[in-house]
């Protein structure tokens, strides 16, 4: 063969890789992630809608031919010019386990498949936070085997672009194992749901820690709010320059080139003799490794942590959960010389801690006597290091066991910021960054756009407190955004009103506005004022001090009610009291409300939380009492009552209940400008 037609053979074979290559995925401009010949969120132990024909896509060759088999029927389409396709399954009823296979170009097949109810669950921290932070957690935990609760967890990730793929994420079904990396809002609501219904659910669990209402939401939606206007031009300068160049990855680039190389210390035989050790958990600033004067808020660390514990026979061989908390910046765990996991909280830009870092050791790891636990940790800003809660830290063994991993930690710096090492990577002075607005839309909602679902549960708005009368357009923007994009009508959206919580001290001794209070009005107004939407109030189960309170479990239980009444049609009581109308009867205000069943009724040995004002708006606490439907309310300094508001603070005292032990919805009667709602431009 000559050197022409050598030519060519290659020139042949480059070409049947270069197609072999794109069928498989492709790449639109501006994305970083190939498209997958199917979409990330299918995948084996998935559950699928019931009764509903739903779409399976994936992008491969323009013009190739791409056919799904399910449950007896196949579906075919074609790919078009962008390489997109898309099939419509037959409706299904409640069943399984079934098979898959979707073939093209490439053949992609899934295993025990179910149909039944799928729901997504989203929102910041509350919605996020595992049961390592809700109460009882280890028996929970113990008991959690549910194999027809399956659950699709959304790896933290954000962009500037839609983006076609998700990383590393499967459906699971629920197993002792799996369930501490997941939402325990999300879990308790579908577990619950379970119990009632008995058929398979799904769960969507798409949230992250601090984040606003905004960056959940698409910057098309966020241009009919003029509030966004400057920062979606950013966003727009942005999308034609860079392409996710997001601090996070520079840092975590320059801290690779720049450390130094070392013995592997997540071997076993590592001799850590020589390292110095640090009493677990801390900020590493505090605990031996103070930043050098002035740069304590310029500081980049790599810091390794190495642990040895003891594994008895019981335990060797089966799997556990390895729980260290929370960490600030970035983890990769290692058990054994072997990566269990990592997680991220650079991505909060130093405002934040990042999940919990709880982590599934496989028992081939674990054998009897001495294993090693190794933690290589990086902090950029501010401070660094394990440094959760005590309880937090614990290796949760096969056998039932735990181990405290409280404590001396063995730990060695490698990489410390210094005028000899390249400059530090620049924060993004844009605006746009992780958790800003729309870029979690792109990267954690887009993707699973528009998979077959029943509806949605939200807990958020913490992060929006200061904007509360905005979060009344806000939210139901959002809303409306996901029930478009995703084109099954208005699917339930089941919000969970913001728990008590105190930011501040707060003076008892007379009422006052409060943020708080106004976030929860606008999810009220959004639960009255848009179709099919409900709100499960957490006004009596938080905690002062604690702004992630640990009942998770009633708060997953009052979401499943409010599905159970609203969706499925079941004769349950899911709200509690709500206010309906009010009466002046001369100093005395007669408030009537809705939901009373069973009867309104008082907990504690008096009626709390109420407050009333004349027409100066000066509100005081009020006398109050239970007549029938309604309560009665007066105050001695009012002689003229105009309004009355109930549990309206940051942290109120509640103590105003329905028969079926739901608490009453915080509340007002008038209609006065409050603290977060927009100031009149008065300058002449």
């Amino acid at each position: 063969m000559g050197p022409k037609a050598n030519s060519v053979a290659i020139l042949l074979s480059l070409i049947v890789l270069l197609n072999a290559v794109v069928a498989k995925s492709s790449t639109l401009p501006g994305e970083l992630n190939p498209r997958p010949f199917l979409a990330s969120i299918f995948t084996s132990n998935m559950v699928l809608q019931r009764e509903m024909r739903n779409p399976v896509w994936g992008w491969t060759t323009p013009g190739s031919r791409v056919n799904v088999d399910f449950a007896g029927y196949r579906q075919s389409a074609t790919a078009g010019k962008d390489g997109y396709w898309k099939v419509l399954l037959n409706k299904a009823p409640v069943g399984g386990p079934y098979e898959m296979v979707i073939s093209g170009p490439t053949e992609i097949h899934l295993t025990n498949v179910k149909v039944g109810d799928v729901w997504i669950c989203s929102g910041q921290s509350n919605m996020e936070i595992g049961i390592n932070a809700a109460a009882n957690s280890a028996q929970e935990a113990a008991n959690a085997n549910f194999p027809d609760v399956r659950v699709f967890k959304v790896k933290l990730s954000w962009g500037i672009n839609p983006r076609s793929k998700m990383e590393d994420s499967q459906w699971s079904p629920v197993n002792p194992q799996m369930v501490w990396g997941i939402s325990a809002v999300g879990y308790f609501f579908a577990r619950d749901l379970y119990n009632e219904l008995k058929i398979p659910i799904g769960l969507i669990d798409t949230d992250w820690g601090g984040t606003t209402a905004e960056a959940w939401t698409s910057s098309e939606a966020l241009a009919t709010m003029p509030d966004f206007k400057e920062y979606l031009q950013k966003l727009e300068n942005e999308r034609h320059g860079i392409h996710d160049n997001s601090y996070e990855r520079l840092i975590d680039e320059w801290c690779n080139k720049y450390e130094p190389a070392h013995p592997d210390f997540t071997g076993t035989d590592y001799d850590d003799s020589g390292w110095k050790e640090m009493a677990l958990p801390a900020f590493w600033q505090l605990a031996g490794l103070p930043d050098s004067p002035g740069d304590e808020w310029k500081t980049t660390r790599v810091v390794w942590f190495r642990r040895i514990v003891n594994i008895s026979a019981s335990a060797a061989g089966k799997d556990g959960v390895l729980h260290l908390g929370k960490i600030v910046d970035d983890d990769t765990t290692f058990v054994n010389g072997t990566k269990v996991g990592e997680g991220s909280g650079i991505k909060y830009n130093g405002l934040g801690y990042g999940p919990s870092r709880d982590y599934a050791v496989p028992g081939s790891l674990l054998h009897i006597g001495k294993n090693v636990i190794s933690v290589r940790v990086v902090n950029s800003v501010w401070r660094g290091g394990i440094c959760g809660k005590p309880e937090q830290m614990r290796f949760v063994l096969g056998d039932g066991d735990a181990i405290d991993l409280t404590g001396a930690w063995k730990y060695c710096q490698t990489l410390l910021t210094s005028p000899a090492s390249s400059p530090l990577p620049k924060r993004d002075d844009s605006d746009v960054h992780a958790t800003a607005p729309a870029t979690l839309f792109d990267s954690m909602v887009a993707p699973i756009i528009p998979y077959g679902i029943t509806g949605a549960v939200w807990y958020q708005g913490e992060s929006n407190a200061d904007r509360a009368y905005q979060y009344r357009t806000l939210l139901p923007t959002m809303i409306g955004d996901w029930r478009s994009r995703w084109g099954q009508g208005d699917f339930p959206f089941y919000m969970v009103q913001l728990a008590n919580f105190s930011l501040w001290a707060e003076d008892p001794k007379e009422p006052k506005d409060a943020s708080w209070a106004e976030l929860r009005e606008a999810q009220a107004m959004t639960a009255a004022r848009v179709p099919n939407c409900a709100l499960a109030t957490a006004i009596d189960i938080g905690e002062a001090t604690n702004i992630h309170p640990r009942n998770k479990q009633e708060v997953g239980r009052r979401l499943m009610l409010v599905a159970l009444a609203n969706h499925y049609g079941k004769d349950v009581v899911c709200s509690g009291p709500t206010y309906k109308s009010m009466q002046v009867q001369g100093s005395t205000i007669r408030v009537q409300f809705d939901h009373v069943n069973g009867g309104l009724q008082m907990h504690g040995d008096k009626l709390l939380g109420f407050a009333i004002a004349g027409d100066d708006r000066h509100f005081v606490w009020a006398d109050a009492k239970i007549d029938g439907n309604s309560v009665v309310v007066a105050a001695p300094s009012i002689s003229a009552p105009a309004a009355v508001r109930y549990a309206w603070a940051n942290n109120p005292a509640c103590s105003l209940f329905n028969g079926a032990g739901l608490p009453a919805l915080p509340f007002r009667t008038d209609q006065w400008p409050g603290i977060t709602a927009p100031k009149l431009d008065v300058a002449k």
